[in-house]
């Protein structure tokens, strides 16, 4: 951020710890929130009248194995109270 975008440290920082704050910054994990897109479905068919004005279900529009593929091979998350959640290497044989 601060190469890219000229950014100062500090304020770098507070982007960053913004973006990663799950009331408000990004989906941890790049997760899809499946509540939020059931939701979307449900304004979609409400006004507008598609699908009969009944939303189907969101595994209609998913195929959520490319991501879970993805976060296999990333390994284990280390979640520490204090801390923003890090990566730990995949293995070399990508398991």
């Amino acid at each position: 951020l601060m190469d890219t975008l000229r950014l100062s440290r500090p304020i770098a920082e507070r982007t960053l710890d913004l973006l990663a704050d799950p009331a408000f910054g990004l989906a941890p994990d790049a997760a899809l929130d499946l509540v939020g897109f059931r939701a979307v479905l449900a304004l979609r068919a409400e006004l507008t009248g598609q699908w009969g004005g009944r939303p189907p279900e969101p595994q209609r529009y998913l195929d959520l194995a490319p991501y879970a593929r993805a976060l296999r091979r990333l390994g284990p998350i280390d979640r520490q109270p204090d801390r923003q959640p890090d990566r730990q290497p995949a293995s070399p044989g990508g398991t």
